[in-house]
């Protein structure tokens, strides 16, 4: 078998990775201070009797950093057990699942454990992209790599505010945390940034038909609301097992000398 030293370099590390990875962290720090949009929202202080309850309100961050901060070193343990891609997969679903369930509560206390359970399932992001870059990065590229977390998280400071409030507008609070959820289509995409984006168009298109469907069916409004968002889950179940991350996964890069 031909070793990694002889291997003619693939430029997929920066083509693939690094870009996925930056939307990754965009998406990441999207979706740890949307709530900090919501807060501003009327329907949803008055749907959880917290108009004026700043502390309650505050504790809500709380909720998210405390298991956030805690639970990154076990994640880190999990990885080197189980593997890379189980350990992404996991996370994800747990992310799509308690982000979702956010746009169904109806109580403070709900709210605040669905928060604490989203930091658990994010603190996996820290772990899961220092693995990927001591794996696909040589030692002299890393600093470099590196630096897709900062610039993530600037371009979601820079239009974070504007998504959300948008989202939040069009579709209201509970939408707002809708949309956030279905972000995990960079997973079901396949690991590529055209997956991701054919994903979207796909999931855009089932939201559109929800809308139809409020108007003509017989079902429920919140089981019709939920249909993109099971749709995704059930994708994830079904075609997990086939979407591989790229081939080279759990190699150590070596340049050529």
């Amino acid at each position: 078998r031909e070793s990694t030293a002889t291997r003619p370099l693939s430029n997929v590390r920066w083509t693939q990775i690094y870009p996925t990875l930056l939307l990754f962290w965009i998406i990441t720090v999207i979706d740890k201070s949307n709530l900090s949009i919501v807060m501003a929202n009327h329907t949803f202080l008055t749907a959880l009797h917290l108009q004026g309850q700043t502390a309650k309100l505050g504790f809500l961050t709380t909720s998210f950093l405390l298991p956030y901060a805690v639970f990154m070193p076990f994640w880190g343990w999990v990885i080197g057990r189980v593997g890379l891609r189980r350990v992404g997969l996991v996370s994800a679903v747990l992310w799509i699942l308690t982000t979702a369930a956010m746009g169904t509560v109806n109580s403070y206390a709900a709210l605040a454990w669905l928060r604490a359970l989203l930091g658990f399932a994010e603190s996996s992001a820290w772990p899961l992209t220092f693995t990927l870059v001591a794996r696909w990065f040589s030692l002299q590229e890393r600093a470099r790599a590196q630096t897709m977390e900062a610039i993530g998280a600037g371009i979601a400071i820079a239009v974070g505010g504007v998504v959300t409030t948008s989202l939040d507008l069009a579709s209201g609070w509970r939408g707002q945390f809708y949309w956030t959820a279905a972000l995990a289509a960079v997973i079901v995409g396949g690991w590529t940034p055209l997956g991701a984006a054919l994903v979207s168009l796909v999931f855009g298109f089932l939201t559109a038909l929800t809308y139809q469907l409020q108007t003509t069916s017989a079902l429920p409004k919140n089981l019709v609301l939920m249909i993109p968002y099971l749709v995704t889950i059930v994708v994830l179940a079904v075609f997990a097992r086939r979407v591989r991350a790229p081939a080279a996964d759990g190699a150590t890069y070596e340049p050529r000398q």
